[in-house]
């Protein structure tokens, strides 16, 4: 990497620090750009450079994570273990590399369709998520009716929508109670898929 390249990314870095700093402070709807700029020790025409939006910051912060977290689960979705209600509940349990352990509800709340601030660039981002989780989740099905886990009759694209329900359903009621913990979330749910394959299971 060249010296300008180095000091290019240097100055994104910054800019998503100081962003991540702003909105964990006072939320997406409340940081503004010229916040970001000055906290980042840069300009806000830098800024405006390198992200021309606030959703674009936001998508830059959250993006890594998001990319861990479906790596994480695809080593489940290789290497399963042997109870399949288990290995599903694993697979879900890897989603929480998104934002340390889910731990920034005002992020995900921002991210969420369920908030007001859900530009074209959020959308898309919670559109990709939708889709790469639920083909996560069909995957796993896939690995264990294939390896006789499962009933062979069972629908598995109907299966993929019960699953990821009960997963979104416990996302929204997560980033709206502060309450939650991420431990018990986790675990409501994991006892939950598992209620489910307890009549999926070959019998």
């Amino acid at each position: 990497m060249s010296l300008r390249e180095q000091r290019k990314q240097e100055r994104r870095d910054a800019i998503l620090k100081a962003a991540e700093t702003i909105f964990g402070d006072v939320g997406f709807s409340g940081a503004t750009m010229d916040e970001i700029a000055h906290r980042a020790g840069v300009g806000v025409a830098t800024v405006y450079k390198y992200f021309g939006t606030k959703a674009n910051i936001l998508e830059g912060i959250i993006r890594p994570s998001l990319e861990r977290a479906f790596a994480e689960a695809e080593k489940i979705i290789a290497n399963p273990p042997a109870d399949p209600g288990i290995a599903m509940a694993e697979l879900v349990d890897k989603y929480r590399y998104l934002r340390n352990d889910w731990s920034d509800r005002k992020m995900l709340r921002a991210l969420s369709a369920l908030g007001p601030h859900n530009e074209d660039v959020l959308k898309g981002t919670v559109r990709e998520s939708d889709r790469r989780s639920q083909q996560q989740i069909r995957d796993l099905l896939l690995v264990l009716k294939g390896r006789g886990d499962i009933d062979p009759g069972l629908n598995l694209d109907d299966a993929t929508i019960i699953i990821f329900c009960v997963f979104n359903q416990h996302y929204e009621i997560f980033i709206t109670h502060e309450d939650l913990s991420a431990d018990k979330f986790f675990n409501d749910m994991a006892r939950r898929i598992g209620m489910l394959f307890a009549d999926w299971k070959k019998r």
